[in-house]
């Protein structure tokens, strides 16, 4: 992923971060993000139990 996209990705997911509490409406925002400004499919999984 190029430098600019990841610090987008940063900023999109602080940005969701800070107005949502459930982890689909966080992973929702950021795929929606991406979806509008690098043209769709992006997938966002968002958790607390992985491993």
């Amino acid at each position: 992923m190029p430098r600019e996209m990841q610090e987008r990705a940063i900023q999109v997911a602080a940005d969701a971060l800070e107005r949502y509490t459930q982890d689909w409406e966080i992973g929702a925002h950021v795929r929606e993000q991406f979806d509008n400004q690098y043209k769709p499919v992006w997938h966002c999984i968002v958790g607390r139990s992985f491993g």
